[in-house]
Formats: C-alpha cells, structure tokens, sequence
C-alpha cells in the first residue's frame, strides 16, 4: 500500500514539474520525461552559460548546486530532482528558473 501511494505521489511530482517545465520553459531547454527515477535531466543550449545562470538563480534564491550541471563545448544540462520537493516548491523552482533569463 505504501509503494503504491509512493508511486502515485512521485507520478504526480514529476507530471508537475515537466508541465511546468514545458509551459514556462520549454522555448530554452528540452527533455524527456522519464519512465522512472526521481530527476528530469534537461537540456539547454549549448552555449547557454549554466554557471551563471545557477549564480543568478542563487540571486532570487534558488541555490542550483554545481553537481547537478554538466557543460560541455556540445552538451549544457541540467538534473533536475523532484523526489524531495512539494508540488507549490516545484512550482516556486520553475517560476524562480523562468524569471531569470
């Protein structure tokens, strides 16, 4: 019973926060949404600079921690955990990350 409510509740995180990644941001990343997992790895443009964008973020408080970002020359992204986070925290996430350009 627990699995099964669990399940549900992580179902409904991660529908959350790709709705929200979508509507808010998805004219600058890409992702797939995953069969499994606690994370959405996104993608971003390859010239989009991810640290200052994580500094920026700290700015309106949302500190982005340095592990969950992987720049390459060809490949910019993002992991994006929502195992641990409310529907409103994911959606106070995506709101602070849509702000900051």
């Amino acid at each position: 019973r627990y699995l099964k409510q669990s399940t549900l509740e992580y179902r409904r995180r991660r529908d959350q926060l790709s709705t929200l990644l979508v509507t808010r941001l998805g004219d600058r990343i890409d992702f797939r949404v995953p069969d499994g997992g606690l994370a959405i790895w996104t993608r971003w443009p390859e010239n989009f600079n991810l640290l200052r964008y994580s500094r920026e973020c700290a700015a309106q408080g949302l500190h982005i921690p340095h592990y969950l970002l992987y720049q390459s020359q060809s490949i910019a992204g993002i992991r994006m955990g929502f195992g641990s986070l409310s529907l409103p925290d994911i959606e106070t996430v995506v709101n602070i990350m849509a702000s900051v350009r």
